[in-house]
């Protein structure tokens, strides 16, 4: 278990993958842990906690992940924990075989983990916890985005269904789907949403070219 709280404001800022490497003198060997679920800590608690362990553990548990988020964002008398899950073991003694092996792991941990900052960033406060299951962090950021990115997937949608249409897409194929996210997006207009008001363009053209 490794404490970084004297370092929290450094890590809630960071925009590039962060791992953790304990040496094996012994073995001449890295051990590498990724900190893949930081952005969805700090997008739950923001500055709400002072304090942080990481705990490293052999294998991924997305269980385990969801309770340490969930467990962190509880206020409580107990110092928040984040488990990282180990990535790849470098040695000095390794086969150029085992070094690529090696560095695909952690290249494919990069990508994943600069999602999760991307999300962070841009107040999405959608997150992986592994490849199937997702965890949301609702609350003080997250109430103040998710009209509007809600708005701007209906704007997809529309902008999508546009394109698919001038490139061959047949009528009947696109107009059910565009009357589902038509639907909602008249229904938020009536109450007020101001933020559907993002998707307007991208409707009324989708509109024109279907009639």
């Amino acid at each position: 278990m490794l404490d970084v709280s004297k370092h929290l404001d450094y890590l809630r800022g960071l925009e590039i993958p962060f791992f953790l490497g304990f040496v094996d003198q012994p073995d001449l060997a890295l051990h590498v842990y990724s900190c893949h679920h930081l952005p969805a800590l700090f997008s739950s608690v923001c500055t709400a906690i002072n304090e942080l362990q990481l705990v490293p553990v052999a294998t991924l548990n997305r269980d385990e992940i969801y309770q340490d988020l969930k467990a962190a964002a509880t206020p409580s008398k107990h110092t928040p924990q984040l488990r990282v899950a180990h990535v790849a073991t470098l040695k000095a003694t390794a086969t150029l075989e085992e070094i690529e092996a090696g560095a695909s792991k952690l290249a494919n941990q990069c990508s994943k983990t600069l999602k999760a900052i991307a999300a962070k960033v841009s107040g999405e406060h959608f997150f992986h916890l592994d490849e199937q299951v997702f965890y949301v962090s609702a609350g003080i950021n997250s109430v103040q985005t998710f009209r509007i990115n809600l708005a701007n997937r209906i704007l997809e949608a529309f902008v999508n269904l546009h394109w698919m249409l001038k490139n061959g897409q047949q009528k009947n194929m696109i107009e059910p789907e565009f009357k589902v996210y038509e639907s909602l997006y008249l229904e938020l207009q009536k109450l007020g949403v101001q933020e559907i008001q993002n998707a307007k363009v991208g409707y009324e053209q989708l509109l024109a070219a279907l009639r």
